[in-house]
């Protein structure tokens, strides 16, 4: 988890749903439910859903699609 922290730490808040949106989309789902598993309640409740649609946003802005 150390290297989670420390990737995490070089990030602007605003930067971190994108940051997990991108791991949803292409990373693994056990990896990243296990990163989520170490924020509180509150964040794991409602940061998911605001990443996928941060990095649908994201997405859009740089491909023209949803997804790459």
């Amino acid at each position: 988890m150390q290297l989670g922290e420390k990737g995490v730490k070089g990030l602007r808040k605003p930067d971190l749903p994108l940051v997990l949106g991108m791991m949803q989309y292409e990373g693994d789902p056990e990896v990243v439910a296990e990163i989520v598993s170490h924020t509180p309640w509150l964040v794991r409740s409602f940061v998911p859903m605001l990443s996928r649609r941060a990095f649908r946003k994201h997405a859009l802005a740089v491909h023209g699609t949803a997804t790459p």
